[in-house]
């Protein structure tokens, strides 16, 4: 008995040992990245319900900054901030079924969607953008310290840094701090979001005067929680200095409870010097959702796309039009409407706008 005390008392050493041992075998065999899934404690490269040798080779190796793991909170398994030999010790522990608790922070990630709008497309020379970013906490945690970063993409003018809207916000750059510049990071610090809700954040940037057609504008973004990102997206508009035609499009409500309707609105125009002939607009019904009823002779068609039959418009004249839907696609908050709709003339000119509804 004395003795299986010693040796009982020393497995630690042996733990960490066996572990190095292992090191010294399988390192050709080890990827030098891993990211797993969030949650999985000390499973840097396994999906089961325990850690292998192979997670606990990983971690150590993580450890001495021979690979990665993202995110880093994976390795942490003692929750100590950052990685370190014991890390991998308690992995190894629990491989082998030892009574372990293992502290991963990771209990604290969460999950989030980024949907960004960017009307009108395509742009006009000096014309004014509506650039609208959402920031959703899809999953089952409250998200904390949370940021959206937004890189201002090139051919657009400076603007304050007072213009944007939603959240706190900071340029990120090397210009001045009361204004963001192309190739800076506009940083708003939205702070909590509980589950289900969401935040919408705006930027109303011009497009230089002198753009060359055919360039292409791209708003990237990204979500953060305590420091990790969670979720990216981005979209682009296209510069086009021949552009005639206008539409809007905005909803009623935002959010939309599940089951509700949204009315949207559509406001379309001609700026152009003469008449525009034989005009369609179009709408696809918005995935999850139902048609009500669309005014002036709007009407549900193949593929559930809403369509008008507008004519010919003169010039600078505008029409306004209305669809109703019910979202009935979604049993619960927490998703998103996505709306687009299309002006086209007989000369193939056409312009784009979308608008993105929280449920």
């Amino acid at each position: 008995m004395r003795g299986a005390r010693r040796l009982r008392a020393r497995a630690d050493g042996y733990v960490l040992v066996a572990v190095a041992a292992l090191s010294a075998i399988a390192v050709a065999a080890i990827p030098t990245r891993a990211s797993a899934a969030q949650g999985d404690c000390s499973q840097p490269l396994s999906t089961g319900t325990a850690p292998t040798a192979s997670d606990c080779l990983f971690i150590l190796r993580s450890a001495v900054g021979a690979q990665t793991c993202e995110p880093v909170c994976i390795c942490d398994t003692n929750g100590a901030g950052g990685t370190t030999a014991t890390d991998a010790l308690l992995c190894l522990k629990a491989a082998v079924a030892e009574p372990v608790t293992l502290s991963c922070p990771c209990a604290t990630i969460g999950e989030a969607s980024l949907a960004i709008a960017v009307n009108p497309d395509p742009a006009l020379p000096g014309e004014s953008l509506d650039v609208q970013v959402t920031a959703t906490n899809t999953g089952v945690t409250v998200l904390t310290s949370v940021q959206v970063d937004l890189v201002v993409p090139q051919n657009l003018d400076d603007f304050s840094v007072l213009a944007p809207r939603g959240a706190p916000v900071s340029c990120i750059g090397t210009l001045t701090a009361s204004t963001c510049a192309p190739g800076e990071i506009v940083r708003w610090s939205v702070g909590s979001l509980a589950p289900g809700d969401f935040a919408v954040l705006s930027i109303p940037p011009q497009v230089i005067a002198s753009p060359t057609d055919g360039s292409i504008i791209t708003f990237a973004a990204s979500i953060s929680s305590a420091g990790l990102e969670l979720a990216s997206s981005q979209a682009s508009v296209t510069v086009d200095s021949g552009r005639t035609l206008d539409l809007s499009l905005d909803d009623d409500r935002d959010p939309v409870a599940p089951g509700g309707s949204i009315v949207y609105r559509l406001i379309l125009g001609n700026r152009g010097p003469g008449a525009s002939q034989e005009n369609v607009l179009r709408m696809p019904l918005p995935p999850g959702t139902s048609f009500v009823s669309a005014s002036d002779g709007g009407a549900l068609g193949v593929g559930d796309l809403v369509e008008w039959q507008i004519g010919d418009l003169a010039a600078g004249a505008s029409r306004a039009y209305e669809l109703i839907v019910t979202a009935d696609g979604f049993d619960s908050a927490g998703g998103e409407v996505r709306a687009v709709a299309n002006l086209e003339n007989a000369a193939g000119e056409n312009v784009e706008s979308v608008v993105v509804t929280e449920v």
